[in-house]
C-alpha cells in the first residue's frame, strides 16, 4: 500500500496566501504568482507533459529552468 502524498495541493498553497482587501478583490496576486513553492508545483504539474521541450519564441525550453 503506497503512502498518500503528504505535499499540499497548489489550490490549497494558494488559497493559504490569498489576501483580499475589504472588497473582496485579491490584493496580493503578483507576490503569490512568484512565490517559490506555487512555481515549482506549476512546474512539476507540466514537466513531463509533451511539448514542454518545444521552442518557444524565446528559443528557451523548460528544461532550462533552473531554482538559482
Amino acid at each position: 500500500m503506497s503512502k498518500p502524498d503528504p505535499s499540499p495541493s497548489p489550490a490549497v498553497i494558494i488559497k493559504a496566501l490569498l489576501q483580499k482587501d475589504l472588497d473582496g478583490k485579491v490584493s496580493n496576486a503578483f507576490e503569490i504568482l512568484t512565490n517559490r513553492k506555487v512555481l515549482e508545483l506549476a512546474y512539476e504539474s507540466i514537466k513531463s507533459k509533451p511539448g514542454n521541450m518545444v521552442r518557444g519564441t524565446t528559443r528557451e525550453t523548460l528544461d532550462g529552468i533552473s531554482v538559482d
